[in-house]
């Protein structure tokens, strides 16, 4: 059993897993020889919560710690890196070595590329959870599209724009 990330407050814990989570990795190595790792993880943030990782990755690569870059899906349904217990530091532990892992395959699949960005919108992918209130006010909620009755609008609209990098990679698959 893991706490669950992102429930307000709320103690919710998990005793089974329906959906896999992933920690994926991409190598960046520039023409001067920096490399950068880049990781995606469906966790509720990145923030300090997996910090302990980087240490474990920077000592296995080689890499320095200021070149390895996190990012958290933000997923509701994965479990908090943050607290403390035996439980989750065996899970930290886990989590940790498979994203030694993930840098050491991300390192050694590295592969000649070009580069191409693009931009597109997606409408209704996301929502603003910040509203301005009836009293004044500004309440941060997950009110989704459903209003109470101290809503008035939503303090801004979503940024639907999507900024995408593809990597056509020379013998090897292209990474989007």
């Amino acid at each position: 059993s893991v706490p669950i990330g992102g429930t307000g407050g709320v103690d919710v814990t998990s005793f089974s897993t329906q959906d896999p989570l992933y920690a994926t990795c991409l190598a960046f190595t520039d023409g001067e020889g920096n490399t950068i790792l880049l990781y995606h993880m469906d966790l509720i943030n990145s923030s300090g919560s997996v910090d302990f990782a980087r240490e474990d990755i920077s000592e296995a690569t080689g890499i320095p710690l200021q070149n390895i870059m996190l990012a958290a899906t933000h997923t509701h349904s994965g479990p908090t890196t943050s607290t403390t217990s035996d439980i989750m530091d065996r899970y930290r532990k886990e989590l940790s070595a498979k994203m030694v892992s993930a840098a050491q395959a991300a390192l050694a699949d590295r592969k000649p590329a070009d580069m191409f960005t693009t931009t597109t919108t997606f409408n209704n992918l996301n929502f603003v959870r910040h509203y301005n209130m009836s009293d004044g006010s500004v309440a941060g909620s997950n009110f989704g599209n459903t209003a109470t009755n101290d809503y008035v609008s939503h303090v801004r609209e979503p940024d639907n724009e999507m900024q995408l990098i593809r990597f056509k990679r020379q013998g090897g698959k292209d990474v989007v």
